[in-house]
């Protein structure tokens, strides 16, 4: 009955002598348990070479981009334009130091300096202004 999509509510009636304490909630744990052909078939799916290799280049592409972001961002950091240009400095120094936080992100190191640098440095801007 569960795999033709009949109400609990029906279920629940036609077994009510049966199985006394009979009830939606056993009836949804029964389901989930016995009856997870979509959550089956999507772990099968990831479970594919095909789709991890291709979930695995993604997240080794994105990181090489940070990597990138992060060693441009420092040469112009260290550049005489830098000096000239605060604003420069500003914009290419917050944008290294979110790089350096996302990459700690998608790594899992949220505890990262990085992050607490990039706060320190949100909350002097604030204050600047």
């Amino acid at each position: 009955m569960l795999a033709e999509g009949r109400p609990y509510s029906e279920i629940i009636a036609e077994f009510k002598d049966k199985i006394p304490n009979l009830n939606k909630t056993n009836l949804s744990i029964h389901k989930r348990k016995h009856f997870n052909f979509v959550g089956e078939a999507i772990e099968e799916y990831y479970r594919s070479q095909k789709v991890f290799e291709e979930a695995k280049k993604k997240v080794i592409d994105e990181l090489e981009a940070l990597d990138t972001t992060v060693a441009r961002a420092y040469e112009i950091l260290h550049s005489n334009e830098a000096e000239k240009k605060p604003r420069i400095a500003e914009v290419w120094g917050n944008l290294m130091l979110r790089a350096i936080k996302l990459k700690h992100e998608i790594a899992g190191n949220i505890e990262d300096p990085a992050s607490k640098l990039l706060t320190f440095f949100e909350e002097a801007m604030k204050e600047d202004e």
